[in-house]
């Protein structure tokens, strides 16, 4: 099973949104047996699920994390060998090519076209405060327009 994890570039950094994270993270892998997770950049949610993941894959290592550019279509070997460091696999999807600005939407859509679920981090409060359209928002619609199962961490956060 494939999740790909996308959310705001900022969010609260508490214990207690790293333990659901972590515990999230963990009951996708055992109850739901996701083997690959699928990660953007440019985000504190992105970074939260990349340390949970890692530590999950502690226990069961064959667990793949992989990077999804939205820039870089060619990158140099330093740079490869970088990003393998952190993941186990990274590709720029050819549609994202030309892109402009909005190459993490196309980036992301290729994320939820890939996967089973949708982990995400999405608050419509969030939005509010910022002024601005949000890239997870327009996520969150493209995954629930194309069936997608959505695991909103914030939602989760927000109803205990």
């Amino acid at each position: 099973m494939t999740v790909a994890c996308i959310g705001h570039r900022y969010i609260p950094q508490t214990q207690e949104l790293a333990d659901k994270v972590q515990a999230a993270v963990y009951a996708l892998v055992v109850e739901e047996h996701a083997n690959t997770f699928l990660f953007g950049s440019k985000s504190e949610f992105n970074d939260l699920c990349w340390r949970a993941v890692t530590s999950v894959r502690q226990e069961f290592p064959d667990i793949r994390r992989i990077y999804v550019r939205s820039a870089y279509p060619y990158v140099s070997e330093a740079y490869l060998e970088y990003l393998l460091s952190l993941y186990d696999e990274t590709y720029f999807p050819p549609q994202i090519e030309g892109a402009g600005y909005r190459s993490y939407v196309k980036r992301n859509q290729e994320m939820i076209g890939k996967c089973d679920v949708l982990f995400c981090y999405y608050s419509d409060e969030h939005v509010e405060k910022m002024c601005r359209p949000s890239g997870t928002g327009v996520a969150v619609r493209y995954a629930r327009k194309n069936g997608k199962r959505i695991w909103n961490i914030w939602e989760s956060r927000a109803n205990q």
